[in-house]
């Protein structure tokens, strides 16, 4: 037999909505002894001029990095395109509201489309009934 789970157990709509996301104790642990070996292995190439540290720091500062320019590049092309929207929308004799709608003649032709005559299995289309 199983349990079915009442409507007491189950925790508030609100509390699923949370602002920040959820982080368990081990996504945490594990976190903080990824830091632990990333901030060990720094130490190594500075204190004990290790060849193989310095190799493994280049390379996770240049990973880094690369995360670090793509944001910056991001955030410059969503600033150029806010900034020049405005611009574009007046040369081109637009605005939000309709740019997002379709012109009539593309209106009209979707709405009033003739029906197909007959579907693969020889049904009419609109009353499901088999033609002679």
């Amino acid at each position: 037999m199983t349990a079915e789970p009442s409507p007491a157990d189950e925790p508030p709509q609100t509390l699923r909505q949370r602002l920040m996301p959820q982080a368990s104790i081990r996504s945490l642990i594990a976190l903080v002894f990824g830091s632990a070996v990333v901030m060990w292995l720094f130490r190594t190439m500075v204190v004990g001029n290790a060849f193989w540290a310095k190799c493994v720091s280049a390379v996770l500062v240049t990973a880094a990095a690369c995360f670090v320019m793509y944001a910056i590049l991001f955030l410059l092309a969503h600033l150029f395109t806010v900034v020049t929207s405005p611009i574009v929308d007046a040369i081109e004799g637009t605005s939000e509201s309709n740019a997002t709608t379709r012109p009539p003649e593309v209106s009209a032709t979707i709405i009033h489309s003739p029906p197909s005559a007959e579907s693969s299995d020889g049904s009419d289309d609109t009353t499901g009934a088999a033609r002679p």
